[in-house]
């Protein structure tokens, strides 16, 4: 095994849509319909795979729940201001770093929410390569990303694994012919991964 390839939220990069939605709305009244209408649509997705942009997924999210376009802006920034890194994680990425293992990632986000974290934090340089679902137009589980990372970087996806938080990302790694961790918590992704490089 040569290649490890990282997903960023909730494996890396802590990903909490009710943080935000707690410090701009701290009444609860109105959260379940904010849920429905924002995060859990498939304007959400759409933003991902950069098929829509964040101006014209505000102004749906406004003929859906009635808040007010400027209140919904403050919550995208909020959003993108939860978004911190997950330090014992990237402290095992420095381990693989160090031991010389090349490292790539590939993330499901809007590009605007990816150029945000690489103004805000300085710590990019570890990756080999970076796919950004809102940069490409492709997103996670289709087979169609996963081809364009291995394509791109000329990996062998054999000698390639894949880590993320979600099954069916994992799924549409192996369907790529690679290896695939799925991230529950660190340290049963250290163990789970250890077992893979031995391959």
């Amino acid at each position: 095994m040569k290649n490890i390839v990282f997903d960023l939220g909730r494996v890396l990069i802590d990903w909490n849509a009710d943080k935000a939605l707690h410090k701009r709305f701290p009444d609860q009244t109105h959260h379940s319909l904010i849920k429905q209408s924002i995060f859990e649509h498939e304007d959400w997705l759409a933003m991902d795979k950069g098929t829509l942009t964040e101006e014209a997924a505000i102004a749906n999210f406004h003929a859906r729940t009635g808040f007010a376009p400027q209140e919904l802006a403050l919550l995208m920034h909020d959003v993108r201001e939860s978004l911190t890194p997950l330090e014992d994680s990237w402290a095992f990425l420095h381990e693989l770093h160090q031991q010389g293992y090349p490292l790539y990632c590939l993330s499901n986000m809007p590009a605007s929410a990816f150029v945000h974290l690489k103004a805000r934090y300085d710590r990019w340089h570890v990756f080999k390569g970076i796919v950004i679902s809102g940069e490409i137009g492709m997103m996670k589980p289709d087979l169609e990303i996963f081809e364009h990372l291995l394509q791109t970087y000329h990996l062998v996806p054999e000698e390639t694994v894949f880590i993320d938080d979600l099954e069916a990302n994992i799924i549409g790694a192996r369907r790529a012919g690679m290896h695939a961790v799925q991230f529950t918590n660190l340290e049963e992704c250290r163990q789970a991964l250890q077992i893979v490089l031995r391959k």
